[in-house]
């Protein structure tokens, strides 16, 4: 004998205004528990989590000729930053900072300060493996480290300027590491685009002793005068600071009364919905049981 089996069907519960204020009156003690344990629990999540202080300065390039060109970007005509065309010193520094051989440099001098890595270091070793094997993926924490916690940089277009900024627990040493930050990248840039420029120098003296065309010598005078022009440039200075790294007053993490009020708004939101769908909650709890 065959059961004819009925679909469920929930009748629709209409919400009406009176009602849900009714009801949200009923349980405002539960409400207000409820809200005040979330901020609570917030607050002192805020307040055991480390802080982090931002530290940060402007510079800019000091040289934004068309002519004075650096050898390891010339292959990045047209890369843009805001909107506007960055120039070679310009796309030479952002380069730099993102380049793995400049940050491999830092990583190298700083890998044992836990102001900088913590313990992160030393959690991939104790995982174990083969001595390369940890020196490889030490390596490869460290770079994402620096490159996506520590380092940031930004370009303002408009004034031709650029933001580094270093993101720390300990704000003397964020203010240490930034000034050591810009040393070190001034000096990497000269080093790795002085030699290159050097051996054009000596390639256009040696063709303009061995060609008598007048036409052809004066112009590889004018080419060897600008190579001569940007050595000068990057031997001297490749930036400018325009506002100094400083330490910072107040840190950046976390912003605890932000995050208490959000906390609060959400929780409250959330404890008004539940209190909202109760008629329906007990409506499918009774639907189940029969």
């Amino acid at each position: 004998m065959e059961k004819n089996s009925e679909p469920v069907v929930l009748d629709v519960v209409e919400v009406n205004s009176y009602d849900l204020i009714k009801r949200l009156w009923r349980f405002r003690w539960w409400i207000s528990i409820f809200v005040f344990i979330c901020s609570l629990i917030t607050a002192i999540y805020t307040l055991v989590v480390d802080e982090k202080y931002l530290v940060s300065c402007s510079i800019i390039a000091s040289d934004t000729s068309e002519e004075t060109s650096l050898y390891s970007v010339q292959g990045f005509a047209g890369l843009s930053l805001g909107g506007k065309a960055a120039t070679p010193v310009e796309k030479s520094i952002i380069l730099t900072l993102d380049s793995e051989t400049f940050l491999e440099t830092i990583l190298n001098d700083y890998k044992d300060d836990k102001r900088l890595f913590d313990d992160a270091l030393e959690k991939v070793a104790q995982k174990g493996g083969s001595p390369i094997f940890i020196k490889e993926m030490q390596r490869y924490v460290g770079l994402e480290i620096l490159r996506k916690e520590v380092i940031n940089h930004s370009m303002n277009s408009d004034y031709n300027t650029m933001s580094i900024s270093v993101k720390l627990k300990d704000k003397y040493f964020a203010k240490e590491f930034l000034d050591d930050l810009l040393k070190r990248l001034k000096e990497y840039i000269v080093k790795q685009n002085v030699s290159n420029i050097k051996d054009d120098i000596e390639y256009y003296k040696d063709m303009i002793t061995k060609i008598d065309n007048v036409v052809i010598k004066t112009k590889l005078e004018k080419k060897l005068f600008s190579k001569l022009e940007q050595r000068f440039v990057l031997s001297s200075n490749i930036f400018s600071i325009i506002t100094k790294p400083s330490v910072p007053a107040k840190r950046i993490y976390p912003a605890r009364t932000i995050t208490v009020l959000l906390s609060g708004m959400i929780s409250t939101f959330f404890a008004f919905f539940i209190v909202s769908i109760l008629p329906l909650i007990r409506k499918v709890i009774s639907v189940i049981r029969d």
